[in-house]
């Protein structure tokens, strides 16, 4: 008769697995539960900072608005998802013109239309600011 290795030695004991595999295991389900409470703790986080934003802006009067095209960097801020960089990025789109649509402000702070939606609703286009130069006309 032919013995395989993890047949039981004549005291009645399997060998046991190698050293590697009985380390492997324990270590992939730490890895494993680690992930899982990392993406746990991002997804809290994204909701606690989103819904914080949305909180203070709803907070403010029903009728405030936003306008894009005289708004500096410290007002587009106070809108839900636009940070610092978002707002650099609309400053520097306005500089080329004032914007004439609000497709054309999602554009600029390169937001998604699911992004954009809570935005729309408290933005303005109002009256662009006037130019230097007819400011000395």
């Amino acid at each position: 008769m032919v013995e395989r290795e993890n047949s039981t030695a004549e005291g009645g004991c399997a060998t046991p697995p190698p050293l590697w595999q009985r380390v492997l295991e324990p270590v992939a389900v730490l890895i494993l539960a680690c992930a899982i409470v990392c993406s746990v703790a991002v997804i809290a986080w994204r909701r606690h900072h989103l819904g914080k934003d949305i909180r203070v802006v709803q907070a403010l009067d029903a009728s405030f608005r936003v306008n894009v095209n005289r708004a500096g960097k410290q007002e587009l801020m106070l809108l839900p998802g636009i940070g610092d960089a978002r707002a650099e990025r609309i400053l520097a789109a306005r500089e080329k013109g004032a914007f004439v649509s609000l497709e054309e402000v999602r554009l600029a702070g390169g937001m998604t239309v699911k992004q954009f939606q809570p935005v729309r609703e408290l933005i303005t286009l109002g009256e662009p600011a006037a130019s230097p130069e007819l400011n000395g006309k």
